[in-house]
């Protein structure tokens, strides 16, 4: 989704003779328009998929760098996946590399999703059996782990 809001596309000006008033840039928007009509049917597939999987990701920050879990949390969603950064903070045995767990099987019940993190985060997905927990897979993010952001909404 695209906001048209002020001053990318829209000049606010207050003092016109008209009042208040807000002109539209039409170039910016007609551009917006066609970039979100195009995109490869294949990356538009592979979303799909791994969303129709509905698998629920949560990312931890053990990187100690403020915004990275949200970060992303904000590029797996662009992916696809139902991603939220908690505000929780990972266990000490998950500080060192960047962490994949698969909790209660979900690395088989949800193999697109597990796929996709091993392949965005080059780590191992490692199952783990605990009831407790509401995710389904947690990502924990390291020092190491890459700064990935979706692309920016122009």
């Amino acid at each position: 989704s695209v906001i048209f809001t002020p001053p990318y596309y829209q000049t606010e000006f207050s003092s016109s003779p008209r009042g208040y008033i807000i002109e539209p840039n039409i170039g910016r928007i007609r551009q917006a328009v066609r970039d979100a009509f195009d995109v490869d049917p294949s990356f538009a597939e592979a979303r799909v998929d791994v969303a129709e999987e509905g698998a629920a990701v949560w990312v931890l920050d053990a990187s100690g760098e403020p915004g990275t879990a949200s970060t992303l949390a904000s590029y797996l969603q662009y992916l696809g996946v139902a991603a939220t950064a908690p505000n929780q903070r990972p266990s000490a045995s998950a500080r060192g590399g960047t962490t994949i767990e698969a909790y209660n099987g979900a690395e088989e019940s949800d193999p697109l999703t597990a796929a996709l993190l091993h392949q965005v985060f080059g780590a191992t997905v490692e199952p783990v059996i605990d009831p407790g927990v509401g995710a389904d897979f947690v990502v924990v993010a390291s020092r190491s782990t890459p700064r990935l952001t979706p692309p920016p909404v122009p």
